[in-house]
């Protein structure tokens, strides 16, 4: 069978993705509990100081939302970049208040 993952330490299934690895790294290095979502995209941009590609990473606690960016893709990212990471409140270019969407549609 393949893709077949067997948990023999009864971790859970692991996310073994790029995003995945970068999640951990993140999760890790700010101490996040299970239930604060992390959310790992890449972005491209055209706009004057920004890298082409960049790495950006959000992570979503119960009362706020914190942004970070790191000027580089996902694939070039390594867990020593998770500390220098920029912090980036204003997110970088259209945002989703996800505060308005009820079920998946804008209230």
């Amino acid at each position: 069978m393949t893709g077949f993952e067997f948990d023999l330490f009864g971790e859970g299934k692991k996310d073994r993705s790029l995003q995945g690895q970068i999640k951990e790294w993140v999760r890790t290095h700010l101490k996040l509990p299970p239930e604060v979502s992390v959310l790992v995209a890449e972005i491209y941009c055209d706009m004057p100081g920004c890298a082409p590609i960049e790495t950006h990473v959000a992570v979503l606690k119960p009362a706020s939302r914190d942004q970070y960016r790191m000027m580089r893709p996902m694939k070039e990212v390594i867990k020593e970049d998770i500390a220098r990471m920029i912090f980036n409140p204003e997110g970088h270019g259209a945002r989703i208040d996800v505060d308005t969407l009820d079920g998946g549609r804008w209230s």
